[in-house]
């Protein structure tokens, strides 16, 4: 198993949610809130995520809405 690790602080990272067509996984750094979309077909880590991705973290209890981890 592969894990992401967190560009700030270097802690691993948690895995939130991925796309349906594996085309994107998004990741969520308990440790500093650093949030990052993984592009599986790149081996490239993004920073931030889509607006409609935080919105589903914040209404299921992962993030406040300033981004801090609950």
């Amino acid at each position: 198993m592969t894990y992401t690790y967190c560009r700030q602080c270097k802690k691993r990272m948690r895995k939130f949610r991925d796309d349906n067509d594996g085309g994107r996984v998004f990741y969520v750094c308990p440790n500093c809130g650093y949030r990052g979309t993984f592009l599986p077909d790149r081996n490239f880590l993004s920073d931030e995520w889509p607006e409609e991705v935080f919105d589903e973290a914040v209404r299921k209890g992962v993030l406040t809405k300033k981004g801090r981890v609950l």
